[in-house]
C-alpha cells in the first residue's frame, strides 16, 4: 500500500494521502509486534509473510498445525 500512495501522483496529490501513509504505517508497526511476538515459518519472502502470530482463533490454529505442524494459543 506504501508504494502505491508514493508512486501514483493522483493518490499521492490527495488531500486524504498523508493520512492514509501514516495510517499504513501505524497498522504496519501494530502487525510486526504482533508477528515479533509469534513464530517463524518458512517459505515467506516479506516480513509480513515470514512469521505467523502465537495466539489464533480455532480455525486459524488447527490450519497451522497441520500446515507448519506449530501449535498456537487459542483466543
Amino acid at each position: 500500500m506504501r508504494s502505491l500512495v508514493e508512486h501514483d501522483r493522483a493518490i499521492r496529490d490527495a488531500p486524504e494521502s498523508e493520512w492514509f501513509a501514516a495510517e499504513v504505517t501505524r497498522i504496519d508497526t501494530k502487525f510486526r509486534a504482533l508477528l515479533d511476538a509469534g513464530h517463524p515459518v518458512p517459505g515467506g519472502t516479506a516480513w509480513w509473510d515470514r512469521r505467523i502470530p502465537g495466539l489464533a482463533g480455532d480455525n486459524m490454529a488447527e490450519n497451522v498445525r497441520n500446515h507448519f505442524g506449530i501449535e498456537l494459543d487459542i483466543a
